[in-house]
């Protein structure tokens, strides 16, 4: 794949966490539990590397789920 990193995309990547760690605390999600949440959104989108972020629809967003969910159910022991 293309490493497409520059300066500007880092800088862009950084603004992206930022923002959503603020969102997290202005819902009341707190250190040390909002690394849970971004560790869970850095593996949906490293599951979806051809497709922008802006470009998500919540039918991505479920059906990522739904696969977690089936991957998680047959993993599970009888």
């Amino acid at each position: 794949m293309l490493d497409r990193t520059t300066p500007e995309r880092e800088a862009a990547i950084a603004r992206f966490w930022k923002r959503y760690i603020e969102m997290l605390q202005h819902q009341g999600i707190t250190k040390p539990f909002n690394r849970w949440y971004v560790i869970r959104a850095q593996d949906y989108i490293d599951a979806r590397p051809g497709l922008r972020l802006k470009e998500h629809r919540v039918a991505d967003l479920t059906n990522y789920l739904n696969a977690l969910v089936q991957e998680s159910a047959s993993s599970a022991p009888i």
